[in-house]
């Protein structure tokens, strides 16, 4: 696309015909104001200014583009509509312009200079994406001597052209200062220059000298040393010698050209303008050439063009790859990177011709040179932006890509790679439908179809099958539009909310375990209150009745059904972490062993059951009647898995876990672990998110009731353990429990005092018991075995009989939860009159409100509700001792 700038309208329509073809689009502007407008909407490729105008001229224009980073890489061809005007000729230079024209000029001229500006701006825009190649070492193929200096100026490397050129081999030169040898008239000023040198970072200076043969015989040598004492790598000083003894001799014959010469080259200020003989050394110097490269005439001349050259290139053979292609096809045009005299570097423009005489003879060379050096840093920049973004993208957590209108992939970025095990080569050009299942890609492109069609952003959640994971995704999708708000892709952006999910997950299980809880724990009271009279009641008759009055079976169904309930009511308590805890230190293997009887009948003939027990197994504190339940459960779930027979093994360990093997809400520590092994069914994904559900279950109706790994669930979570779950269908299930393991070296707890046979008494017993039907029943149970019960409805009527009543109270029975007063408090008011009493509590309330009143604490008695009669007596023997029962 070109632009041509013209305030003569006939003058636009001529260049426009002269141009005009399928190949180039032209765009046109009246003056430079409407022009810098068009310019910055549609960045062309060439813009073609007229130098007068009214307003901003084509100059001022220039100026303006070349001061816009966004514009001043376009190429400008300035026309003036006079013959030579030299004057506006080297001001739009100066501004900037690439390069001017007549007006008038012919039409082949004018199509030539700007497909030849267009193809030099593509070719630029082209250059900055290549990076430097085949670099090799200058030290190994360098044809100069190559030689590194410690900042005392001694030799620490020679290379091996040193004997090429001065006749030593390396090791009789290294370690030797570098100055012994220097002729004795140029030793203060090599040495000047190298003490300058080593004082300065990077300082880069070039010197001639002689310099003694072995031969004995003194050789000229052109020497350019840059510090690089900073430079890790190098740690020295680096000498480029070279052997100019023959040059100097030609340059005695070519100063007499000098003089023919310079005035003309220093008219070019701008441009380095020098001239070189036949084997590329220089002859004729410009004061463009100073200003450019910072050499003066008599500091350059006689050196060889090489001089100009980086390393990388002189490793290359490129000063002589330029003079051959020169000398074949008459003008060599190069770009590059060449060296200033103080070693800084700048990108050059140039063009060198060979010089011939009328018989074709080479004479020498011509190069002019010029520095645009800021327009390659602004490619540079440019490319660096590029980068910047790549590396954002590829850091980027997110999957960020952009599609065609067509859906194919034409960016990703690294986490896209790694999410769909893929390279970009491999990814770019395909579509959706290549990288994932074909319901995922419909799905896809469905959604980049809307954005497409509203040309709005698009936020929706997309799933992908990663591995053998499926991952969840929040998925922003947004059209990318050109200059005409017309969409030309499409960008995505993906992250991985699996996890978040995941969290979501286990918040809405909380929140259901949470809500049966608080049922739960709502009806607890009530419902043990009245379990405790339909048991106790329940056993009290049976023993009025003999073992074959058929109304004893009748009694006793009224009995099962009073446990059944409690049972329930428990398992309701332990999944929602509301029932009463009563933790000991405990030794699982032993646990386990006790209950491996028991679990051979519970689990049938046809299975076998294995037990691997760690000897070395640490003790953990935790209710042992609630891990016996833990271990049932999961017996019985695994017995249920294995229809056809089987093995359940039972093994223990120690382990220690972090949150990521742990694989649960839980911490990282030591803990003892139960696994429970089948080699049943398994269980699929579907089934097993679900699994700790309450009420949920795989059995047939009436066969479960969807607890039993609630129930374990909720114990462990309560007693501070977790439980994973590890199955495949048709490959059996393994259930781990990890309970944290106990502090120190402590002793298994057991009970060695046994009451069972023990239930009578002549104690004085204070009953404190709001709910009737519980406290006759207490009274009754209590009386039949020989107490002497004081009872009392409420705190304030236990208070007065405690005050009134003149001999002994032993103990005090009493409810935890009443009106007036709680059962603590009650206790407290009573030991200040009767400090010698003991205190047994009782309740049907969940372990919040116990542990609210203070009454789980270490050291004080509570019986939790519903109990029987018989385990009521034992509590109460236990409490007021067996050694008073025992003399009787």
């Amino acid at each position: 696309m070109i632009l041509a700038v013209n305030d003569n309208f006939d003058s636009l329509n001529l260049l426009s015909v002269k141009l005009s073809d399928d190949s180039l689009s032209i765009l046109t502007a009246e003056n430079g104001e409407i022009a810098l407008e068009m310019i910055r909407e549609t960045k062309p490729d060439l813009i073609i200014s007229d130098v007068v105008m009214p307003g901003m001229n084509g100059i001022e224009l220039c100026r303006c583009l070349k001061t816009d980073p966004a514009t001043r890489d376009i190429p400008i061809l300035l026309l003036t509509a006079l013959r030579y005007d030299e004057a506006a000729i080297v001001e739009g230079l100066k501004a900037g312009a690439a390069d001017y024209l007549q007006a008038q000029a012919p039409i082949e001229l004018l199509r030539n200079k700007v497909e030849y500006l267009i193809a030099e701006h593509k070719r630029t825009e082209a250059a900055r994406l290549e990076s430097e190649k085949h670099f090799r070492s200058l030290i190994e193929n360098s044809l100069d001597i190559i030689t590194i200096l410690n900042a005392d100026g001694t030799i620490r490397y020679e290379s091996p052209s040193v004997e090429r050129v001065l006749g030593y081999e390396p090791s009789e030169l290294v370690g030797k200062s570098a100055f012994e040898l220097v002729h004795p008239d140029d030793i203060w000023r090599v040495f000047e220059i190298f003490d300058n040198g080593v004082q300065k970072e990077n300082y880069a200076g070039c010197v001639e000298f002689r310099y003694r043969h072995k031969d004995g015989s003194w050789r000229v040598l052109e020497a350019m040393g840059k510090n690089l004492l900073s430079e890790p790598r190098v740690a020295g000083i680096i000498v480029n010698s070279r052997d100019i003894t023959e040059r100097k001799r030609m340059e005695l014959l070519l100063r007499e050209n000098e003089k023919r010469y310079q005035l003309a080259m220093d008219a070019a200020k701008d441009y380095a303008i020098l001239m070189l003989d036949r084997d590329g050394y220089v002859v004729s110097w410009n004061s463009g050439g100073e200003a450019i490269k910072g050499y003066k005439a008599d500091e350059i001349i006689g050196h060889h063009v090489s001089c100009f050259y980086p390393a990388e290139e002189l490793n290359q053979e490129r000063p002589e790859q330029e003079l051959q292609a020169a000398m074949t096809e008459g003008s060599f045009q190069y770009e590059g990177w060449r060296l200033r005299r103080d070693g800084s570097r700048f990108w050059a423009d140039g063009v060198l011709t060979a010089l011939r005489d009328e018989q074709g003879q080479l004479q020498g060379f011509l190069k002019v040179t010029r520095d645009i050096t800021e327009r390659r840093q602004r490619e540079e920049s440019l490319r660096q932006s590029e980068q910047l973004l790549r590396a954002i993208l590829d850091n980027s957590p997110a999957l960020i890509y952009i599609k065609d209108l067509d859906g194919r992939y034409i960016v990703v970025n690294q986490q896209f790679e790694n999410m769909s095990q893929l390279t970009k080569d491999e990814i770019i050009g395909k579509t959706a439908y290549d990288t994932f299942s074909a319901e995922i890609a419909d799905v896809v492109r469905a959604h980049e179809q809307q954005v497409l069609e509203s040309g709005k952003p698009l936020e929706v959640e997309e799933t992908a099958i990663v591995g053998d994971q499926l991952r969840h995704y929040i998925t922003m999708t947004f059209p990318l539009n050109d200059s005409a708000s017309k969409p030309y892709a499409l960008c995505g952006i993906s992250t991985d909310i699996t996890a978040h999910k995941s969290l979501e997950d286990q918040l809405r299980h909380s929140q259901k375990m949470e809500a049966v809880g608080l049922l739960a724990g709502g009806i607890a009271h009530d419902f043990n209150n009245l379990l405790t009279a339909i048991i106790g009641y329940s056993q009290l008759l049976l023993r009025s009745f003999d073992n074959s009055d058929p109304r004893s079976i009748q009694i006793e169904e009224i009995e099962r059904a009073g446990n059944r309930a409690s049972a329930l009511t428990r398992q309701l308590l332990a999944f929602s972490r509301k029932q009463i805890l009563q933790p000991q230190v405990l030794d699982l293997n032993s646990l386990t062993e006790n209950l491996s009887k028991l679990l051979r009948r519970l689990i049938g003939e046809d299975i076998e059951l294995v037990t691997v027990l760690d000897p070395q197994l640490a003790k953990e504190k935790a209710d042992p009647g609630l891990i016996e339940q833990v271990i049932m459960n999961l017996a019985v779930n695994g017995r249920d898995a294995m229809h056809l027979g089987g093995r359940l093994t039972i093994e223990t360990g120690n382990v220690n876990l972090d949150s990521e093997s742990l694989d649960t809400d839980g911490p990282n520590g030591d803990y003892v672990m139960v696994a429970v092994t089948d080699t049943g069914c398994g269980i699929d994904t579907e089934t097993k998110a679900r699994i700790f559900d309450p009420f949920f279950t795989t059995k047939e109706t009436g066969k479960g009731t969807g607890l039993g790994l609630s129930t374990v669930y909720g114990i462990l979570k309560q007693s501070g353990g977790h439980i994973r779950v590890d199955s495949e269908p048709g490959s059996g299930s393994t259930f781990k429990v990890y309970l944290p393991r106990a502090n120190g070296q402590a002793e298994a707890e057991a009970i060695n005092i046994n009451v069972k046979q023990v239930s009578f008494g002549d104690e004085t017993i204070l009953l404190v018991e709001d709910d009737p039907a519980v406290r006759i029943l207490a009274r009754i149970v209590l009386e039949t075995n020989g107490y002497i019960v004081l009872a009392a409805a409420g705190p304030k009527e236990a208070l007065r009989k405690a005050q009134d009543h003149s001999q002994a109270i032993h103990l005090l029975v009493t409810d935890v939860v009443m009106p007036e007063m709680d059962g603590r408090a009650l206790a407290n008011s009573i030991g200040l009159i009767r400090p010698d009493i003991r205190v047994l509590y009782m309740s049907g309330y969940t372990d919040d409100a116990m542990t609210q009143r203070g009454v789980l604490d270490p050291g004080i008695a509570f019986l939790q509700k519903p109990f029987a009669p018989d385990g009521f007596l034992q509590k109460v023997r236990e409490v007021l001792g067996v050694t008073n029962a025992l003399r009787h």
